[in-house]
């Protein structure tokens, strides 16, 4: 075993510890407050610098390493140092990110993204090092090119990583937003099925049995059932829309912090940046909340007999009408903490938000009434 070699690779591994250590959930109110929106400060922005020479040298060097080893492994292994020279310009800039102790204002989105490009890079290297020092897996060419190929996809896939507070969470709202027209398409489908016949046999024979079993009715409510889930993508559809809401709510507020940098008030800055910031969390809820929810309209339902308050799925439908409602009236209020000017939202983000506040409870009372049925029954 080369010594550069083991030496690169432990160094490596406590780098990882380290990283998968870094926490992306701000620690306290004073951590979680936002300092910039669409311009970065410089400090932030050299650490992204950072990150990227490590990943452009990182990706450089692989392939050399890989090359070099194919023919002298003693060679190739001097170009481990170069390797971890440009993780440890990764992981120092992930670290400023993400350190609570030296704060530079960035979001749990931009947090996530920073540590999660960098933990990959550091992974991919470490399965390369790895394979290096394992001669049988060496001596087979189509193993060093696809550990190569896979640090490559990792560095390349940092240098399209979101940057700041704005784009990263950007990112996150758009793919909620997916997801939820994802899950809405799902069970659109399986509504559109009907409900299955109550006059079924259950006693068919083998092969009618072996047919159901591979797929048959399973994706099919109850005529029960159907009432729920037909409510229950209606309130999907309403999450969708709430997403839109905080997407289009964040960049009137960001332009309102331009103005309020531009006219040098820099209290009434912090206190917008601290309403997206809430308004983002809110959003969070929303989005995370339709995944909780799909993982519980499959057919069959399972619905309590007792009372409804026992049921995972009307807590989930509270907390998902919760969410959506109260990110409607931050929007409605639209007061940043310690001002007593609103923001300017737009009419059609105020008149697009009302009606999905009122459509939201209206799907909530739809779905709690259909279940309220189903477990009478």
């Amino acid at each position: 075993m080369s010594a550069e070699n083991k030496k690169t690779l432990e160094a490596l591994k406590r780098l990882a510890m380290t990283l998968t250590d870094l926490n992306e959930i701000p620690s306290s109110d004073e951590t979680a407050a936002l300092s910039h929106w669409r311009e970065l400060p410089e400090q932030v922005e050299t650490s992204y610098t950072m990150m990227q020479d490590g990943a452009s040298l990182v990706e450089a060097t692989s392939t050399k390493y890989t090359l070099v080893g194919a023919i002298d492994l003693d060679e190739g292994a001097k170009l481990a140092s170069d390797l971890l020279k440009g993780i440890q310009l990764i992981a120092a800039g992930a670290f400023v990110i993400c350190n609570d102790k030296d704060h530079v204002g960035c979001s749990r989105s931009a947090r996530h993204y920073a540590r999660q490009s960098a933990r990959s890079i550091v992974s991919t290297t470490i399965s390369l090092i790895e394979a290096f020092l394992c001669k049988e897996s060496w001596s087979n060419q189509d193993v060093g090119a696809q550990k190569t190929g896979a640090v490559w996809s990792s560095c390349q896939a940092l240098q399209k990583m979101p940057k700041g507070n704005r784009t990263s969470m950007r990112r996150d709202l758009l793919t909620w937003a997916m997801e939820c027209n994802e899950t809405m398409q799902e069970f659109t489908e399986m509504v559109e099925l009907g409900a299955t016949s109550s006059s079924e046999n259950q006693d068919d024979n083998d092969a009618e049995a072996w047919d159901d079993f591979c797929g048959g009715d399973d994706d099919q409510y109850t005529e029960l059932e159907l009432h729920i889930a037909e409510a229950c993508v209606a309130l999907i559809k309403c999450s969708r829309g709430t997403l839109n809401v905080a997407l289009k709510a964040c960049e009137c507020a960001g332009e309102a912090i331009t103005q309020s940098k531009s006219a040098g008030n820099q209290d009434r800055m912090k206190a917008i940046l601290y309403w997206i910031n809430s308004l983002f969390d809110a959003a969070r809820l929303v989005g995370e909340g339709v995944t909780e929810l799909g993982t519980l309209l499959y057919p069959p339902l399972e619905l309590k007999k007792k009372d409804t308050d026992d049921c995972a799925l009307v807590k989930q439908l509270v907390a998902q009408r919760d969410a959506i409602v109260r990110l409607h009236e931050m929007c409605l209020d639209a007061t940043p903490k310690g001002q007593q000017e609103s923001l300017n939202l737009t009419e059609e983000i105020t008149e697009l938000s009302s009606k999905l506040k009122t459509a939201a409870q209206r799907r909530f009372d739809e779905a709690e009434k259909a279940i309220k049925v189903a477990i009478s029954r």
